[in-house]
């Protein structure tokens, strides 16, 4: 059985001080479109359309830049333009990103690989295997590459130990990046709506008894407070990582009142693991990870927007973001 966690997370409970922007991918029977809806207005607008949903997305400042079944495309925020600008090296990166200075870089793992006499042999070539890697995994070469002239350039190739609990994969690479720092990634704005992601997200704090009772019987609780008045209470499960789920309540002054806003399944193998973030009163609850089966729930506990059914990768944007 999974242990139960009780995090509370408090929001402002204050009137919109700026516009929303929610973005989220539509995926259609004709291909994927990437759109912003402006909160609370609901004004709506499409950035770029694809044929495919893309697998990694940065935006910086007037363009954004995709992935999209290994094809890299630049779409304007402008003019809405896109631009071909190449291609992934393999068919599947663990990271993307631009440099300081505009150049793309990205790392993966290679795993058509042999050991023999303790070292890895990888295209010709023979790596020594160092002494601190760990004795379990898979044996693999952790690559990175910058994309230069259109073509891709390997940097640094190194051996490495992947594919299980606790082995180094790329690590053994240190941080060889200087990212550009106006870029944002949506894989870490979704990283941030979870547990394990968030800073904020603390899902070992302190108990309250409070809020205990209303979430139900649990193992621990946490809470962590922004202004002491209106905040989220909901268990979390611990399995590989913690993971938010439901009932998820709106809370004010401590739990004295509340409002449940996502039940708790009487099926337990349907339970939602969530992934969930609050920008200026709206808060949006989606599936973890995927984004997907997303709302928008403003402070009175109301759904003011449910996302369609086709939709994914829901996210609260920065203000940074140029939109």
């Amino acid at each position: 059985m999974s242990v139960l966690t009780t995090v509370w997370i408090a929001f402002a409970h204050a009137a919109v001080a700026a516009p929303v922007s929610l973005f989220y991918l539509d995926k259609t029977h004709d291909g994927c479109t990437a759109k912003i809806r402006v909160l609370p207005t609901g004004v709506e607008r499409v950035l770029f359309t694809s044929k495919v949903c893309p697998t990694n997305i940065l935006f910086d400042g007037p363009q954004v830049v995709t992935v999209e079944a290994g094809r890299i495309r630049s779409h304007s925020l402008t003019d809405g333009k896109t631009t071909e600008i190449g291609r992934l090296p393999v068919p599947e990166v663990a990271a993307l990103w631009l440099e300081e200075s505009g150049t793309m870089r990205a790392i993966w793992l290679a795993s058509n690989v042999t050991v023999a006499n303790g070292k890895m042999q990888f295209e010709g070539k023979e790596y020594a295997v160092p002494a601190d890697l760990p004795d379990w995994g898979l044996p693999a070469m952790a690559i990175l590459a910058e994309f230069k002239d259109q073509k891709w350039t390997r940097i640094m190739t190194k051996p490495t130990m992947a594919y299980a609990g606790d082995t180094p994969g790329t690590g053994v690479l240190g941080e060889p990046w200087n990212p550009k720092k106006t870029v944002v990634a949506l894989a870490n704005l979704q990283a941030g709506m979870t547990c394990e992601g968030r800073p904020k997200l603390d899902c070992n704090a302190a108990e309250d008894a409070t809020v205990q009772t209303l979430v139900g019987p649990s193992d621990s609780l946490g809470v962590i407070e922004i202004d002491g008045n209106t905040s989220l209470a909901f268990p979390v499960a611990f399995g590989d990582t913690a993971h938010a789920v439901a009932p998820l309540f709106l809370c004010h002054e401590g739990c004295k009142t509340s409002t449940l806003i996502e039940k708790k399944p009487v099926d337990a193998y349907a339970e939602r693991q969530l992934g969930l973030a609050v920008e200026d009163g709206f808060i949006l609850v989606v599936d973890e990870y995927s984004g997907e089966n997303g709302r928008v729930i403003d402070v009175s506990g109301k759904t003011i927007f449910a996302l369609p059914k086709t939709s994914s990768a829901a996210v609260f944007l920065p203000t940074s973001v140029a939109h």
